[in-house]
């Protein structure tokens, strides 16, 4: 809490260990089988991470009773706020069944409170425990720091009511999620089908043929002779992106005259397979009119009296040339970080395409669409995102305060009271 932050009336300033009992998290010796395999649910920060929701009712790993008796881990009741304070700092959950966790972890037994509001708050505020963290081989943040970060907290009937407005947003927020999971679920099997031949769409009757790649397609290795500082990498999940603005990476050379040049719709393999690059990925530049790339990349440009490049792009998200790819480039066979497979080698690896082009545009029509819905749900999501980021800053900090019926201890159905009317 900043020191300058103004106290809303009938809230008060607590710490942390005012709101619940704190305690750490313990991992058995694990050169000792009869602590593990069991039947205690034991949680690491890397499952927190990648949660869909706030709550947690299963574990990867599960251990005995001898190894929760005979180590620092503690067994935390149902609706416990846990906390991860080493490597992913700051995010947290809530479990629904009790369960243990590893050291990476400092966990509130909730007292007197309520535990969906505390988890919001401290998920807002997730910056302020990694400013809190410390050490030289990890960062930190220690039980006593956690136990002393303070807070101005509402009473428990308006933390109720703050805690049921966000997990309203939430619950939205997971039911477009699974929406959007299900549609790209349709997609990918539309894509097998599709691409491979196995589906054909009506009025299409010619056989498909198999090609090499450099039939269809021809390398470029246009140097940076324009000055184009527009410097792009792989992206597993958004193609092509701007290096620095994705990966907060700068480029060491003073010059990019070297890096490869690339056009609008023009092609990139990845053979690089250090962190942050996807293996193998072929991309399409879509999102820049001109970009740079670095020798690293295989580039090259779909012949259009030949492929629909749309086809290709599609054709190249299934994976389907990839396992060709890795075959040649066998595996374990790497070179400075480098996938060995030469040029001569990827330009002739086939694919399975329709003769006919215009099955190739109708079938590139059709998975252009199921990525057009995709994307409009994406925006929703992230129209939903903003709208409960929002409303976290102004519920959590009291800037905007909810009506309660503090005579009966409970929630009411009134609307949230805005500086300037109502939500």
């Amino acid at each position: 809490m900043q020191n300058n932050q103004k106290i809303p009336e009938g809230w008060s300033v607590k710490k942390i260990s005012d709101l619940g009992n704190v305690v750490s998290g313990g991992t058995p010796d694990t050169n000792n089988p009869e602590y593990w395999d069991g039947n205690v649910l034991w949680v690491t920060p890397s499952e927190v991470s990648t949660l869909s929701n706030r709550f947690i009712s299963n574990t990867e790993r599960k251990i005995t009773e001898k190894g929760l008796k005979e180590s620092s881990a503690k067994l935390l009741p149902i609706n416990s706020l846990i906390i991860c304070t080493r490597a992913t700092i700051g995010d947290c959950c809530i479990n629904k069944v009790p369960m243990c966790t590893n050291q990476g972890f400092k966990n509130i037994i909730v007292k007197n409170n309520n535990v969906d509001f505390l988890y919001y708050l401290i998920t807002k505020n997730k910056n302020e425990l990694i400013r809190k963290a410390c050490g030289s081989t990890f960062l930190e943040i220690s039980k006593k720091d956690i136990d002393n970060l303070k807070f101005a907290i509402p009473p428990l009937p308006e933390q109720e009511k703050i805690a049921g407005i966000l997990g309203t947003w939430d619950e939205a927020i997971e039911k477009l999620s699974g929406l959007i999971e299900q549609k790209k679920l349709l997609k990918k099997g539309l894509m097998q089908r599709l691409l491979t031949g196995k589906t054909r769409l009506s009025g299409f009757t010619q056989p498909w043929k198999e090609v090499k790649l450099g039939e269809i397609a021809k390398k470029i290795s246009d140097k940076n002779n324009e000055n184009c500082s527009n410097i792009v990498t792989i992206s597993a999940q958004n193609g092509f992106v701007n290096q620095d603005d994705y990966f907060n990476k700068f480029v060491s050379s003073d010059t990019l005259t070297n890096y490869y040049l690339l056009q609008k719709g023009d092609f990139g393999y990845n053979r690089s397979y250090s962190r942050g690059y996807p293996l193998g990925a072929i991309k399409k530049l879509n999102n820049h009119e001109k970009a740079v790339v670095s020798t690293l990349y295989i580039c090259f440009r779909s012949l259009k009296d030949k492929i629909n490049s749309i086809f290709l792009e599609q054709y190249f998200e299934t994976g389907l040339l990839n396992k060709d790819l890795s075959k040649v480039a066998q595996e374990g066979a790497r070179n400075h970080g480098l996938l060995n497979i030469t040029l001569k080698d990827f330009f002739s690896v086939k694919l399975y395409i329709p003769t006919d082009i215009a099955e190739q545009q109708a079938i590139a029509d059709v998975l252009s669409t199921a990525d057009e819905k995709i994307d409009l749900l994406n925006k929703k999501l992230e129209v939903l995102k903003e709208q409960k980021k929002g409303l976290m800053q102004q519920l959590l900090t009291g800037q905007t305060r909810v009506k309660v019926n503090y005579s009966r201890h409970c929630e009411q159905s009134e609307a949230i009271q805005f500086n300037n009317g109502a939500l």
